[in-house]
């Protein structure tokens, strides 16, 4: 066994109270970055900052917490563990159930109440989130959806999936999963995104396919920016039609 040393960032609502229970939002970034890009004024706290502190004072959000992990591991060398490409989002599921979530939730008041065993996550799926960009779109999906939709109802998927539909809707549908509400599920992209087609592709095929599980409007959509690419003015507005959405 490898033992590795992370940090993540965490944000607390404006008006943070130890004695009120708190959604958890899991907020992944993209690729070749890390748990700083968000929340950090190094990448972009700026404006992420901004954003989210106004969002919460004027109560356009419901109080939830941010956490901003990272899929990428370092030795003690600082050099990265390498797996095959697009592995990353794949397996991160297994650091988010086993070591994020139960950390998060055992030091921060949440609906939770600190406890993380599988039943009491399970009951309080509703309160908890997840969403990412390119890379972290993907870790959305491979992840959180696929492997964790026991444990949270929403989830936002912004700039791409590397994910065939087959295997969202397999998942969706295994014995697991079939009986569990889709509280929302947030799709976005610009129109000039690298990852628009692939990822609208792969969407609209799951929206199509089970009619009973998805309804545009309702708990699903596809936001598409006008001339919008691969980048963070397209991301940071994404983040606030999730929070606008999330945990309604």
């Amino acid at each position: 066994d490898i033992i590795v040393d992370k940090q993540l960032l965490v944000y607390l609502p404006y008006g943070y109270d130890p004695a009120q229970d708190y959604n958890v939002l899991y907020l992944m970034h993209g690729g070749g970055e890390n748990e700083l890009y968000w929340l950090s004024e190094e990448r972009m706290g700026k404006g992420t900052l901004a954003l989210l502190d106004r969002m919460f004072d004027k109560e356009e959000a419901e109080p939830t917490i941010i956490v901003c992990p990272t899929f990428y591991s370092f030795d003690g060398d600082g050099q990265q563990y390498v797996f095959a490409s697009g592995a990353w989002p794949v397996y991160f599921w297994q650091e988010l159930r086993n070591d994020v979530i139960p950390l998060i939730e055992t030091t921060y008041n949440t609906y939770a109440h600190g406890d993380v065993s599988e039943e009491s996550l399970k009951a309080t799926r509703e309160h908890r989130a997840f969403a990412g960009f390119s890379m972290g779109s993907a870790t959305s999906l491979q992840s959180a959806f696929i492997h964790c939709f026991d444990i949270m109802a929403y989830i936002g998927s912004y700039s791409g999936s590397l994910t065939p539909a087959e295997k969202l809707e397999a998942a969706l549908n295994s014995d697991e999963w079939k009986d569990l509400p889709v509280k929302f599920w947030y799709n976005g992209s610009g129109s000039a995104d690298m990852a628009h087609d692939e990822h609208q592709i792969m969407a609209q095929k799951v929206l199509s396919d089970m009619p009973e599980r998805f309804t545009d409007g309702v708990n699903y959509c596809w936001v598409e920016f006008k001339g919008g690419t691969h980048a963070y003015n397209c991301w940071l507005p994404h983040l606030y039609n999730c929070l606008r959405v999330f945990f309604k």
